[in-house]
């Protein structure tokens, strides 16, 4: 029973993943390896943010992809291999002080060029007064 509702839990994870990715936009950007990569806020699953990561390269290529805290402490590092690669990433934590400041470094390893995206966090209260005509 226990076993059906972690694979219950986890599909629907996907599915809800999936489809907040159907209806994403990619950010414009006028960087030259915009072409190349794309770092995207897809949204919240269980309350914790999730990003994409888009490798959007036409050659096979090693990359090195680091996840670091505000203090520049790694959390994650992993090394991806392939072309037009896509990772999801959900960072453990729903503090929205914890997550300002991360950052995402990606480095190609055949060329060494290195592209960081800073996450940043801000919120704003909107109040709309309307008048009508009765």
């Amino acid at each position: 029973m226990k076993t059906a509702l972690n694979t219950f839990k986890m599909t629907s994870i996907a599915v809800v993943a999936a489809f907040m990715l159907s209806f994403s936009t990619a950010p414009v950007n006028n960087d030259t390896n915009a072409s190349e990569m794309q770092l995207q806020f897809v949204g919240k699953v269980e309350n914790l943010p999730v990003f994409r990561l888009a490798l959007n390269n036409a050659v096979a290529s090693d990359y090195l992809v680091s996840i670091k805290d505000a203090n520049g402490d790694v959390l994650f590092r992993e090394t991806l291999h392939g072309k037009n690669i896509a990772r999801i990433y959900k960072l453990d934590t729903e503090s929205a002080e914890q997550i300002s400041g991360t950052t995402f470094e990606v480095q190609n390893k055949e060329t060494n060029v290195s592209t960081t995206y800073k996450i940043s966090n801000y919120s704003r209260l909107v109040e709309k007064l309307e008048v009508a005509k009765l």
